[in-house]
């Protein structure tokens, strides 16, 4: 088969249903999808590069969220679980911070308002020792620090 190069746009339409699309990539592995999943492929792909950038908006603002309120946090944990993003929150204090619960809940709904397509749930974690993100992470090794490192704290 000889490949030609044209300046002509390929269009691609969901409304071609079943009509199968043959592509080849760089390194010529071949693929054949329907017109539907090529159409819905795109999309996705622009979605992939925004969660990216919201990822890395989110942890700017948890970054500096933190540190100024560095008086009441310790430290600061992004997890990917598979029931959705969790931003867990270590209080200075070992007893649960009611101050700093209410500061979560409007650091919550700022996130909320500001990010579509990330959705994130914030918990404190008072009295935290090395073990207890264990309690609440799958994997603790894939935990992303924001701020601090309590996991090398002692029990």
């Amino acid at each position: 088969m000889t490949a030609t190069t044209t300046n002509e746009a390929i269009r691609i339409n969901w409304s071609d249903g079943d009509r199968p699309i043959f592509v080849t990539t760089r390194d010529e592995d071949r693929f054949i999808v329907t017109a539907q999943e090529a159409a819905e492929s795109m999309r996705h792909h622009g979605k992939v590069a925004q969660f990216r950038r919201e990822l890395l908006d989110i942890f700017q603002l948890l970054r500096k969220w933190c540190v100024s309120q560095k008086a009441r946090v310790k430290a600061c944990y992004f997890v990917f679980r598979t029931s959705g993003q969790v931003i867990f929150v270590v209080p200075v204090s070992s007893t649960c911070d009611f101050d700093l619960t209410d500061k979560l809940t409007s650091l919550d709904i700022e996130i909320a308002s500001t990010f579509s397509l990330l959705r994130c749930d914030i918990m404190q974690i008072p009295g935290y020792s090395a073990e207890t993100i264990s309690t609440f992470v799958d994997h603790p090794s894939e935990t992303i620090t924001i701020y601090g490192d309590q996991r090398r704290a002692s029990s």
